[in-house]
């Protein structure tokens, strides 16, 4: 491992308890799992970033992962409060499936432009997000990512034929999404 590299996984926990402390500072008592959720995602996000970036993949344990995570803190929302997590879940799996859909018909219809892995990772979102939040991440990520593709083309890093990881972007659109 590089420096840089070492440096990164070492920012991790940081960068988390930087990010929770913010999130419980701007929110009361009552919502303290949308503090957990969005943590958790971050958690979930940076490891794989750092990943896609070296490998252009993205491993679907970490998919797995990461529902399993929110499974867990669904488990907390239904005893703590029954009928509004309920409604909840219900919202997060509609979101979920609506932006899965999407992506799919976006990667057949950008021949191949979106991964796999991608896709599910940003199906995913809702589950942490919420339907309209977990809409504005893509959106935020999406910018994230063009404009990177911008920067790549402006400087000739990188050309026309070539991979642009998107989860380092979706990290990005995602903690977007949490300060705004």
């Amino acid at each position: 491992e590089s420096k840089r590299e070492k440096l990164y996984f070492q920012c991790m926990p940081l960068v988390l308890v930087l990010l929770a402390l913010y999130l419980i500072w701007r929110t009361d008592a009552a919502r303290v799992f949308d503090c957990w959720k969005l943590v958790a995602v971050v958690a979930l996000l940076w490891p794989v970033a750092f990943i896609d970036w070296k490998t252009n993949t993205i491993p679907n344990e970490w998919i797995l992962q990461g529902i399993a995570l929110r499974g867990m803190i669904w488990i907390c929302e239904l005893l703590y409060g029954p009928v509004d997590a309920a409604a909840r879940i219900v919202a997060d799996l509609l979101g979920c499936g609506i932006l899965l859909c999407v992506c799919i018909m976006l990667r057949f219809f950008s021949r191949n432009g979106l991964g796999m892995g991608d896709v599910k990772l940003l199906s995913i979102l809702p589950l942490f997000f919420g339907m309209i939040n977990g809409f504005t991440a893509v959106v935020y990520s999406l910018l994230v990512v063009f404009v990177q593709s911008c920067y790549f083309l402006i400087t000739k890093k990188k050309g026309k034929k070539d991979v642009i990881p998107l989860c380092p972007a979706i990290l990005e659109g995602c903690v977007i999404t949490i300060l705004l």
